[in-house]
């Protein structure tokens, strides 16, 4: 069976499975029994501030875990995302929600991809069985999987779990210090949450509280997390609470006709022949909430090259100017939720070279 684009919201696939199609364009396989599917038929999705942070963090190079993977919407959220040198590692423990989680991939083309990996392994050590394996030996298939690798982005969703999840990833977060975690689902016990905060210092991890519009407030050693259903783990949380914004990948973003080219210094472009505000690069379509917003370009010029910020591929004008240097920073508004942000850069006319050597992105607070 071939979907497309007139595919329905809601295709119900028989055994109480129906395939979700979400407004960023994912495909979802969904369980009707779990309470998590209401939101997904309809169209509810996650809460946008943990998509924003977790695509900030994103890149195309990087190594995630996705614990407690469930349906498997961050995973397809992620893989197109990545490069040949970047992965994603799912886990997820129920039977029938990793049956789920398989076909989501089948049905966004991403099962089989050598960087894309599924693992029907448990999220908490214990008795008893996980369908027809035992938890314990299931437990181990996830420690054994995670341990040899390197992640910089992991994302915990196990209730109660995350406690011993955050122990099986000791090797892993030994070697990649760097990683940021985020949990998700926490339960609502706030004496569980302080004891889960006092083992995440433990292991050297600070907590942040992730605000609505996606901003990280730093949660010092004596403070009360009840009611936290939603935390970041860093070793350094003051650089996160004013990073603020996200970094823009440069290979992420599309270089149409080959005009420009990404060097190991950036994107560069010189002047070939002048038919003017020809796209020399676009993109990457980002998920981003409503609020004001800061873009700025790093890199040198020699003349004048137009930009433009957008959505909805161009139907929506944020701002538009021409810039004569770089460094720039273009600030913008953007009034609703979208999944199509993108900067659009052209030639003009007496554009002679151009050299971008980094882009970010900073919400206004």
């Amino acid at each position: 069976m071939k979907f497309g684009v007139d595919l329905p919201p809601s295709l119900y696939l028989g055994g109480g499975k129906s395939l979700v199609k979400l407004g960023n364009g994912r495909l979802l396989c969904i369980d009707g029994q779990s309470p998590e599917s209401l939101r997904l038929i309809t169209r509810e999705g996650v809460e946008p501030q943990l998509v924003a942070l977790f695509l900030s963090y994103l890149s195309p190079d990087s190594v995630v875990l996705d614990i407690g993977a469930g349906f498997g919407y961050f995973t397809a959220l992620a893989a197109p995302l990545l490069s040949e040198t970047g992965s994603i590692h799912a886990f997820e423990a129920d039977p029938r929600t990793y049956q789920c989680l398989l076909r989501s991939l089948q049905a966004n083309a991403l099962f089989g991809r050598p960087n894309v990996s599924v693992t029907h392994a448990a999220l908490l050590p214990g008795d008893g069985e996980a369908g027809r394996e035992p938890v314990a030996e299931m437990f181990s298939r996830m420690a054994d999987a995670a341990t040899p690798l390197r992640p910089n982005l992991i994302r915990i969703n196990a209730g109660t779990g995350a406690t011993s999840v955050l122990d099986s990833l000791r090797p892993s977060l030994e070697r990649s210090p760097e990683a940021k975690i985020i949990v998700t689902g926490l339960p609502d016990d706030p004496d569980w949450t302080a004891r889960f905060h006092t083992h995440a210092r433990e292991l050297g991890l600070s907590a942040c509280r992730i605000r609505p519009d996606a901003s990280l407030e730093w949660a010092g050693h004596g403070s009360d997390l009840a009611g936290e259903r939603h935390l970041l783990l860093t070793r350094t949380p003051a650089a996160e609470v004013a990073r603020f914004g996200r970094p823009i990948a440069l290979a992420s973003l599309r270089l149409p006709d080959e005009q420009a080219v990404l060097g190991e210094g950036g994107i560069l472009w010189e002047q070939r022949f002048v038919p003017p505000f020809r796209p020399l690069a676009h993109g990457p379509y980002l998920y981003a909430l409503p609020g004001r917003y800061d873009w700025r370009i790093e890199g040198v010029m020699a003349g004048t090259c137009h930009i433009r910020l957008q959505t909805d591929f161009g139907r929506t004008i944020l701002a538009e100017m021409h810039a004569g240097a770089l460094p720039v920073e273009i600030p913008f508004e953007l009034r609703q939720l979208t999944d199509t942000l993108e900067i659009m850069v052209c030639d003009a006319p007496g554009l002679r070279a151009l050299h971008i050597t980094g882009m970010s992105l900073r919400h206004r607070l």
